[in-house]
């Protein structure tokens, strides 16, 4: 893959950083080649199972969405620090060419997908020398058009964070991070089990729709030795 990425940092008073930056997408090549084969005899003439063979190279090409990202940061001396980035990225201009499966991905891709905004915001505050305390905040507002439609699994479709950490110097040599970090998943509605009766291809046996959402909650302690 190969991508170009351009950014500027710009600093108008010394305490105040002001920074953005664009991400091309990355134009990929992919190449597949794959092989099966599975026998078994079944009397004595030998009969086997069918073969599956697609040994013929499959190439075809491949663009990631590009980015574009906006950040400021402002420093209160050796006390505090306030920073917020904001990032967009056009999963609809996504592209596929020249794939096995025809022009499948180009109408999926327009049809299914959006640009997506990302928002992250952080604090830093250092109330005395030896110690300092960190608040984060960060927002995914997911790529989906529709986060009502039911895939094939369940798709996230919008991400939610939040951390705070202590930091503490021991000594000139030792410090300990105390950290805790909250996410919470959203994900697009899914069925346990979906199909069609024989000959009744307008209806089906289909189950309810479910929506589940992952929350995971992580603590950590960092111990750092400077030699």
């Amino acid at each position: 893959g190969v991508n170009f990425k351009f950014g500027a940092i710009y600093r108008p008073i010394p305490s105040l950083r002001l920074g953005v930056a664009v991400h091309t997408p990355t134009y990929y090549t992919l190449e597949r080649s794959y092989q099966a084969y599975m026998g078994t005899n079944f009397n004595p003439a030998g009969d086997t199972t069918p073969v599956l063979d697609d040994v013929a190279t499959n190439a075809w090409d491949f663009t990631s969405p590009t980015r574009l990202m906006v950040g400021a940061s402002y420093s209160l001396g050796n006390v505090a620090v306030l920073s917020v980035d904001y990032e967009r990225d056009w999963y609809n201009t996504m592209r596929m060419k020249n794939s096995p499966y025809g022009p499948l991905y180009k109408g999926f891709i327009k049809d299914e997908f959006k640009g997506s905004n990302t928002l992250r915001a952080g604090a830093e505050w250092r109330f005395i020398p030896q110690m300092a305390i960190r608040l984060g905040y960060g927002l995914w507002s997911g790529a989906l058009d529709d986060n009502d439609e039911v895939y094939s699994s369940p798709v996230i479709y919008r991400t939610e964070y939040m951390s705070t950490g202590l930091g503490i110097a021991l000594s000139k040599h030792f410090s300990v991070d105390l950290a805790y970090s909250y996410s919470k998943n959203s994900l697009t509605p899914y069925m346990t089990f979906y199909g069609s009766y024989p000959g009744d291809y307008g209806g089906g046996a289909l189950s309810g729709r479910f929506n589940t959402s992952i929350a995971r909650h992580n603590a950590m302690v960092t111990l750092t030795v400077k030699f």
